[in-house]
């Protein structure tokens, strides 16, 4: 016969049990980036542009622009869940003081009155890769962001000690 403590204790674990999946089943969800997540306009701001499935794209919208010191910058796009999103990709030589370098999205309305500095990341620090297997160049790029109608978007590379940055055209 149950005692009301081990009923107490057998609903605890239970209820326990339940939180824990339900913890688990959040984090998967919200995990940014990603490649089964839907996207729907702003949603996916700040997710990982490589891990997505594109319907149209990723291709280069404005660049590579040279920024100096075998560095370059690209504004990318493409189209997910029938939504368009772009971002920025640095090209950089390896042991180039690479960290020294941020790369940032700049979203505005039409008129620039409102912008925005979006997904800045230093180049060479999370989501970077070789740019091929015979290079000794690399490539970050930055988190995706809704390329909306009634906004601009460019992608630009910044180096701080020479308060100095490069810039792709408007898309």
């Amino acid at each position: 016969m149950r005692t009301p403590s081990s009923t107490r204790h057998s609903r605890s674990r239970a209820g326990l049990a339940l939180a824990g999946l339900f913890a688990a089943l959040v984090a998967l969800v919200a995990l940014p980036g990603t490649a089964w997540a839907a996207c729907a306009r702003y949603t996916c701001d700040g997710h990982d542009p490589n891990v997505q499935t594109w319907q149209s794209g990723p291709f280069t919208a404005s660049g590579p622009y040279d920024f100096g010191g075998g560095f370059s910058i690209e504004l990318r796009k493409g189209t997910t869940d029938s939504d368009p999103y772009a971002w920025a990709r640095a090209r950089f030589p390896g042991g180039s003081n690479e960290n020294e370098y941020t790369m940032y999205v700049e979203r505005c309305h039409l008129d620039h009155t409102v912008c925005e500095i979006l997904g800045s990341r230093q180049a060479g620090g999370s989501w970077t890769t070789s740019a091929g297997a015979n290079s000794n160049y690399y490539i970050t790029r930055s988190g995706m962001f809704y390329d909306a109608s009634d906004r601009t978007i460019r992608a630009c590379l910044y180096h701080g000690d020479w308060n100095s940055r490069t810039c792709t055209g408007w898309a």
